[in-house]
């Protein structure tokens, strides 16, 4: 009996805590490769490149706790981007811009929500074609060329002022992520939320509202999709059509390996954040040992397609208890 015991709580540490055991291993192992991979100067580096992708995360984790997928995700990065650019070349100031940005944001959450839940067009259908909307959008807007004349002052220094070597948006994202997690773990709100994701006819049937919920969860989708747009804008002091799509693949990959780890089977934030700084610091590890840039797409690819496996098998195994 006592061993049964010691086998199960076993077991039940390493499902919840694996994925902390592979960050370690990740750590030693390019520690002992590279004697800069453990320098607080990589570490900075590596924080400061995972801002964006962990934005768009913070939008996509709403969206998956209530079952649903948008694969518009990285154009909207690109379209809001571009409204940015585009208000900051006619001389907008930033408090404009800022509007014009989390407006748009705001408003392509809510009518990827209108589609799926009013229209119920099905949500792989309906976010790719609002994707490629905006994809024309952004091209209308932008005329193909990056727009860099007169990104506002205030959000260039907003976005790459230093506190202890660390831009601000990291301290910003950090802050978020405790108030996200704390939503989704401990308001109604939240257990709402995950009500909806695990059965929306019983959350329905239990008095949720479960249309306004899910059209909510695109809308705040949008807006921390904003958020990382923003984030791009001030760093990069131009909007660049062609950045964003790049950011779907990356942010799926880190909240869906959120569901091995702390909550196995459910996406969380705790696993979010860990997720984030380990494909970062993979990442970061294999550029330093030599391999190309292009890389990159390839390691979030399989880090997807494996995510996508074991959240599966954790979703099946917590189902069948």
């Amino acid at each position: 009996m006592k061993s049964k015991l010691q086998t199960d709580s076993w077991k039940s540490i390493r499902n919840r805590y694996s994925l902390v055991f592979v960050f370690a291993a990740i750590i030693i192992l390019f520690s002992l490769l590279n004697r800069n991979f453990f320098t607080l100067s990589n570490w900075s580096r590596i924080l400061i490149g995972q801002v964006i992708i962990g934005s768009v995360a913070l939008g996509a984790i709403f969206i998956l706790v209530i079952g649903e997928f948008d694969m518009s995700l990285g154009y909207m990065v690109a379209f809001v981007l571009i409204v940015g650019g585009y208000l900051s070349e006619r001389g907008c100031g930033t408090g404009t811009v800022l509007l014009g940005m989390f407006g748009a944001g705001a408003l392509a959450g809510l009518v990827n929500g209108c589609l799926i839940v009013l229209l119920k067009i099905p949500n792989a259908v309906a976010t790719m074609g609002a994707g490629i909307c905006m994809y024309g959008l952004t091209l209308a807007m932008s005329g193909g060329r990056v727009l860099s004349l007169d990104i506002p002052k205030a959000i260039v220094n907003f976005c790459n002022y230093r506190i202890l070597n660390i831009t601000l948006p990291v301290y910003i994202l950090f802050v978020l992520m405790i108030l996200v997690w704390f939503l989704l773990e401990f308001t109604p709100f939240g257990k709402r939320l995950y009500a909806i994701g695990g059965n929306r006819r019983a959350a329905y049937l239990s008095g949720v509202n479960t249309s306004a919920y899910r059209i909510l969860a695109f809308v705040i989708s949008g807006l921390f999709v904003a958020l990382g747009a923003l984030f791009i804008l001030g760093q990069a002091r131009a909007a660049n059509p062609q950045r964003g799509p790049e950011y779907l693949m990356s942010a799926y990959a880190t909240v869906y390996l959120s569901v091995t780890v702390f909550r196995p089977g459910t996406f969380n934030l705790r696993g979010v954040a860990l997720s984030l700084v380990l494909l970062g610091a993979g990442f970061k590890g294999l550029s330093l040992i030599g391999l190309p840039y292009w890389f990159e797409n390839v390691f979030y690819g399989m880090i997807l397609a494996v995510a996508i496996l074991t959240a599966n098998k954790e979703t099946r195994a917590m189902k069948s208890g």
